[in-house]
């Protein structure tokens, strides 16, 4: 379990890999971007670098990526439009930060797994508990560092460490959850504007 604050702090690492992964998708594909904000309500920091607006929202919930040419008031221009591209690389904008969701998902998952190996890799080493024992036991406790004490393992002394590896595996798991609740096809949703795109083409 993680606290509120905890949880907030997942939300904003989210909502930041997300919109990140919107952004080097559209600027990989030549594309402008305006403006990139993370959080919503009223804008606490404003700047301007690389050419795009970045934005962050008091809530830190959240937040979108806007394209240049997305909008139909944007002028036509002869490098960078959006509207220039073709459908499928329209799509792979509007799927690159489920894509990046997914992409952290799989790498705090491994860092998780790697920890995990590695401290009983240790105690069985260290001839406290046997192969089988280990993993047993790894399983029980997923989410908390072991150690030893007097030759026995204790997860007492490493409670914070616990609590960083149970914030990854949270992160990593809303991480996942929030790349499929965006394949949903809604208005405020990255399927939603991807259904959008494929009906224009038919």
């Amino acid at each position: 379990m993680i606290g509120f604050l905890e949880f907030i702090a997942a939300l904003l690492v989210l909502a930041i890999v997300h919109e990140l992964g919107h952004y080097l998708t559209a600027r990989l594909l030549g594309v402008r971007v305006s403006r990139v904000q993370v959080g919503t309500g009223h804008t606490l920091i404003d700047t301007t670098r690389f050419g795009t607006q970045w934005a962050v929202g008091w809530t830190l919930i959240g937040g979108y990526t806007r394209v240049y040419g997305m909008d139909k008031a944007d002028k036509p221009i002869a490098i960078g439009d959006y509207r220039e591209l073709h459908w499928l690389q329209k799509l792979l904008i509007v799927f690159g930060g489920i894509g990046a969701n997914i992409v952290l998902a799989m790498v705090v998952f491994a860092a998780i797994a790697y920890l995990q190996g590695a401290a009983l890799g240790m105690a069985i080493h260290a001839g406290a508990m046997a192969p089988l024992e280990a993993l047993a036991f790894g399983a029980r406790v997923w989410g908390e560092q072991l150690h030893l004490v007097d030759g026995h393992l204790s997860l007492e002394h490493f409670r914070f460490n616990g609590t960083v590896i149970n914030w990854l595996y949270a992160t990593a798991v809303l991480s996942v959850y929030a790349a499929l609740l965006n394949l949903i096809p809604t208005k405020a949703t990255d399927g939603g504007r991807a259904w959008r795109i494929v009906r224009e083409e038919e």
